[in-house]
């Protein structure tokens, strides 16, 4: 299978997830009518992951709350680590296995994050972007030592950024986890990726037609 890389810019996967969580943001700030912290609206309490309302029933608070952030801070930091590493993973896999990764380790950190109590709010994408990156450092350590070392490099930065006391720790892990261990499924299946040297595109191996 070849994927060729064109010199025409187009939209991926990683791009209209930004879109998607910046339209949210964009509607919570006008909801809240403050384009610095949405918290203070009503609608930000419906779409964020609120413990108790999820042990009462709403169960797609797990979902909407990867798409909704606190602050504008929040947002852009997870915008630009979501398109750094979302790229890369694009450029690498098909779209079904990044959507995987990226929904699989959201949801798995928001599952998790339900066990911090009922008064706990949280949101954002953090989850499915520390399964990006969990998911690549498995991968590039397989198959690419510079590439492992610049990852695991970035993912220490995003881990200084993203520390302090509002944040959620129990998600990132959930997250983390999901990505190392889907990552580790992808090798035992003999996944390999390596680029030809004299031509751009990659050449992907699968050792199935059904590759998830």
């Amino acid at each position: 299978m070849y994927a060729h890389i064109s010199g025409r810019r187009q939209w991926g996967v990683t791009e209209y997830l930004i879109l998607a969580n910046v339209i949210v943001y964009i509607v919570l700030s006008i909801a809240a009518l403050n384009p610095i912290d949405v918290t203070g609206s009503f609608l930000f309490y419906l779409l964020a992951q609120v413990n108790f309302l999820v042990y009462e029933g709403f169960v797609y608070q797990l979902f909407t709350a990867m798409f909704v952030h606190l602050n504008i801070l929040h947002l852009l930091s997870n915008m630009f680590f979501l398109y750094l590493f979302g790229k890369y993973l694009e450029g690498l896999f098909p779209r079904r296995t990044y959507l995987l990764v990226y929904f699989g380790g959201g949801l798995l950190g928001n599952i998790l994050t339900l066990a911090l109590g009922p008064y706990l709010i949280s949101g954002g994408a953090s989850g499915a972007i520390f399964s990006i990156y969990a998911f690549l450092i498995v991968i590039a350590y397989k198959t690419n030592r510079r590439s492992f070392r610049s990852i695991l490099f970035i993912l220490i930065l995003m881990l200084m950024l993203n520390s302090g006391l509002n944040t959620n720790s129990v998600a990132h892990a959930g997250g983390a986890l999901f990505g190392l261990l889907y990552g580790y499924y992808i090798l035992k299946r003999r996944f390999i990726v390596r680029r030809a040297p004299e031509e751009r595109y990659y050449e992907y191996s699968y050792s199935s037609d059904e590759f998830w």
